[in-house]
């Protein structure tokens, strides 16, 4: 017996297959939570980007009743908008470059986003909409303020999809 411990000096492939076996299952764990962190920060940058662009249009407008006239390009022009959020000085880019238009009306500001992933759609749709009044995914909203409701949640949270246009009211 005591030979055939002294004959035996490493590890057997069982053993080498095991602890692989191992460190694919915690790689695979580490990949989708590193997957799930990184829709979570486009999202929450997303929704940071969009609440910095209508403080800049209540900035801008606290002179007059409504937001009628103010677009993306004055926006972008006015300098309180980080760099890093202006495209060839007149456009608006979202934190995954696509664009991002400003629309004014009497009683609201409607911000769209274009190409908005999948992901990031139901991210955002599923989350605490804080200041936006409604929402909506494959179309643009009017300007005529309505409260979104539950339902229209799960309405919007169904029309999610790759690269889709997102629209969101704010008072």
């Amino acid at each position: 017996m005591t030979e055939l411990l002294k004959q035996r000096r490493g590890v057997s492939l069982i053993e080498a297959l095991f602890v692989l076996g191992i460190m694919a299952v915690l790689l695979g764990m580490v990949m989708v939570l590193y997957s799930e962190n990184t829709i979570s920060i486009q999202a929450n940058a997303l929704e940071e980007e969009l609440n910095s662009i209508v403080n800049i249009g209540h900035q801008l407008n606290q002179s007059k009743s409504g937001y009628d006239g103010l677009t993306s390009t004055a926006i972008a022009e006015s300098g309180l908008l980080a760099s890093k959020y202006i495209k060839n000085q007149s456009g608006i880019v979202s934190p995954f470059g696509t664009t991002i238009n400003y629309y004014g009306y009497p009683e609201a500001i409607v911000l769209t986003v274009d190409g908005v992933p999948k992901a990031i759609c139901e991210k955002i749709v599923s989350s605490n909409l804080g200041a936006i009044q409604s929402l909506s995914v494959g179309g643009v909203l009017d300007g005529n303020v309505d409260d979104i409701t539950t339902s229209d949640l799960k309405t919007e949270l169904n029309m999610c999809g790759d690269n889709v246009l997102m629209s969101f009211e704010y008072r």
